[in-house]
């Protein structure tokens, strides 16, 4: 079936519903919201006055109530695994599977416990633009006071403090990441987990001495920095790429960062460089030492590479170009500083530089991630291709940003300036391309004949085909349906085709509803006040709809189908059944349609429309109700890719409960059947 991409707007509004800006009630001085007094104080008002109202968002959740829960459930499953239950046995009884659990249990029950995520109290989020095309986006994690004793609140560090890294970083960077990092909490904290697992034996108990030398030398800083060259470019072999032509980006270098405590590292690294003999000799740069590193072959990449070592400050250096190093001993030196340079000043503005942690990328960056990416993500296919797309799509603006990481006494600030809106279009795309990951990953997951056995994704094949008479097509049988045949000239005219549907179904007056009047219909509000009792034979229940659709050739061979989809119903002006449904397309993503039962003017029979593909393109009519049963002729013009329009024709039989609906039938071209379906419609 032919399909034209319609926009999805259900995102879009529980977006707004989850996020939506606060435009109502009395909001204080202090930028807390006033309310009715809560009956269970919660992290609000601490978590408030870290974010920013009257933006793009402004989000709050309470989490210790969830996280309780949590440490509750793990800690059942650990006596499930250990104990069992009354029905069985514990896996800990199998003597190949219980030294596995034993393990792993002993791991995770103390690494959740001290990793001090169960004593996160709430999160906060929001989103304002300052100016004309410069976000401020804030994310507060809060853990309440006496708390936050756990590994995530403090191993990367005490308070913030002036990042010294800005000193070394050139004014040409494009991006840089730098973070505090204690090593001893971590190491701490991996004792606490897996010392039970070691006999109460220090992880580092066994480790070589120089390994305590290293980490006594690091100064729990780390970070990485990257400079762009748009004049002096790198070129890839096509070879190397499975590339016809070479490939042509801005010339880059990179370089590793390490605070240190004293010479330790750089006395360790040049014994290695030097071959036991001490460190080779260096050329001095601004009163800074770079040792060069020497290739054991030439690459085949055409870029300025030349590795080096060299400690500047209070930081050691790994660089991929003595270029880098030289820039970063003059910007130790107070020249051509990243600190300084306009562009980003401009984007650090109304930003506090103390931190415990920065993240900074400029457009160029942007840019040139993305093309790197495209090397090994433009040759996916299918869903992870879309999946790309969307992604690219999101970052095509080019985007700059610095974001800072701040711990504070009650809990992580992470605040940052962007070119774009952060917690807005970018996240929409990812959230998006996760959907279409899931339902590409579904499709294929159905296409790949793995369940042919199964009957689809519901379970066992579907009863009833084989031995049910009246599905029975060796009779020849054509359910008494008249012949439809496309016109002469193999042109279907969708308005004239709705026209013959009418005639043959003998669907008349009020029966008939146009495009316009459908979709205002569709707006309605849902009342059930006011059901006539014509239609209890349908069971109306629920509000959200589930389907399960299994599909066979004539004969009764398995045919793949569409995963579980979704839909809603609703009853409208005391006469229309509304159906919303999001049918999955084989490409990816999904169609939404629409489909209004109606009872006729003299109550004796139901006449259903569909609309999709942004048209009104079949009608059904009821032959017969009784009890729980209704069966149904229906027509619809079906459009396929590089094939001429065609009608198609089904004749069902349903049985309707209040829980569900159990449907089968049969599948019609020109007369002649082509496929069987069964499908189920849970309703709650």
């Amino acid at each position: 079936m032919k399909h034209k991409p319609e926009a999805i707007t259900p995102l879009f509004c529980a977006a707004l519903l989850i996020f939506g800006t606060p435009g109502s009630g009395a909001q204080s001085a202090d930028n807390t919201l006033k309310g009715p007094p809560a009956a269970v104080k919660s992290s609000f008002e601490a978590v408030a006055a870290r974010l920013d109202p009257n933006g793009h968002l402004y989000a709050y959740l309470s989490t210790e109530q969830a996280l309780a829960r949590l440490g509750e459930g793990l800690e059942g499953l650990i006596t499930l695994a250990k104990t069992g239950t009354e029905a069985g046995s514990s896996l800990m009884d199998n003597p190949f599977v219980a030294p596995i659990i034993e393990g792993v249990l002993g791991v995770v029950e103390p690494a959740y416990r001290q990793s001090g995520i169960g004593e996160i109290s709430g999160v906060g989020m929001s989103s304002l633009a300052i100016e004309e095309n410069l976000w401020r986006s804030k994310m507060f994690v809060h853990h309440q006071p006496g708390k936050g004793s756990g590994l995530i609140w403090d191993m990367f560090g005490k308070q913030p403090h002036t990042l010294e890294v800005l000193s070394l970083a050139p004014d040409n960077t494009a991006a840089l990441m730098h973070s505090d990092l204690d090593v001893k909490r971590v190491t701490d904290w991996a004792d606490t987990v897996f010392g039970e697992m070691l006999g109460g034996e220090s992880i580092m108990a066994n480790a070589p001495p120089q390994v305590q030398d290293i980490l006594d030398s690091f100064g729990n800083e780390a970070g990485f920095l990257m400079t762009l060259d748009s004049e002096n470019k790198m070129t890839l072999p096509g070879f190397m790429l499975d590339r016809e032509e070479d490939l042509e980006l801005d010339g880059v270098a990179f370089a590793l960062l390490l605070r240190v405590n004293d010479d330790t590292l750089m006395e360790m690294l040049g014994e290695v460089m030097g071959g036991g003999f001490g460190a080779p000799e260096g050329t001095k740069v601004g009163g800074v030492t770079i040792h060069s590193i020497p290739l054991p072959i030439p690459l085949p990449i055409k870029m300025d590479l030349s590795p080096c070592y060299f400690q500047v400050g209070n930081y050691m250096v790994l660089s991929s170009a003595e270029s880098l190093a030289k820039r970063m001993a003059e910007a130790h030196g107070g020249k051509g500083r990243l600190a300084d340079d306009a562009n980003f000043k401009a984007l650090a503005k109304g930003l506090s530089l103390k931190a415990n942690g920065i993240y900074y990328a400029n457009p160029q960056a942007t840019e040139w991630g993305m093309q790197i990416n495209e090397l090994s993500m433009g040759k996916l296919e299918g869903g992870l291709a879309k999946v790309y797309e969307i992604y690219e799509e999101s970052l095509k603006e080019g985007i700059g940003m610095v974001s800072l990481f701040k711990v504070e006494k009650d809990g992580l600030l992470i605040e940052g300036n962007s070119t774009v809106n952060p917690y807005g279009g970018n996240i929409v795309h990812s959230i998006a391309g996760v959907g279409v990951a899931v339902a590409s990953s579904l499709n294929d997951l159905q296409q790949s004949g793995l369940f042919d056995d199964l009957g689809g994704f519901g379970g066992p094949p579907e009863p009833g085909f084989d031995d049910d008479s009246d599905f029975n097509l060796d009779d020849d049988s054509d359910f008494g349906l008249p012949r439809v045949t496309p016109p002469d000239d193999d042109e279907l005219d969708l308005e004239s085709a709705i026209e013959g549907f009418y005639e043959e179904l003998d669907i008349s007056g009020e029966e008939r509803l146009t495009k316009e009047q459908m979709l205002e219909i569709a707006q309605g509000e849902d009342d059930r006040s006011n059901i006539p009792k014509e239609f209890d034979v349908l069971h109306i229940h629920g509000t959200k709809l589930s389907i399960n659709i299994s599909l066979f050739t004539p004969d009764g061979q398995k045919l793949p189908g569409p995963p579980e989809f979704y839909g809603t119903h609703k009853f409208v002006d005391g006469k229309y059944l509304v159906h919303h449904t999001n049918f999955p397309k084989q490409e990816g993503g999904v169609d939404r349609t629409l489909t209004i039962l109606a009872l006729n003017l003299n109550k004796t029979r139901i006449v259903i429309h569909d609309f999709f593909d942004n048209e009104l393109r079949g009608v059904w009519a009821s032959k017969s109700m009784k009890d729980n049963k209704v069966e149904w002729e229906s027509r619809m013009m079906i459009e396929q890719p590089n094939e001429e329009s065609f009608i198609m024709s089904f004749d069902v039989e349903s049985n309707c409960s209040r829980e569900k609906d159990e449907h089968k039938g049969v599948a019609f071209r020109d007369g002649a059947p082509i496929y069987k379906r069964t499908y189920t419609v849970t309703k709650s």
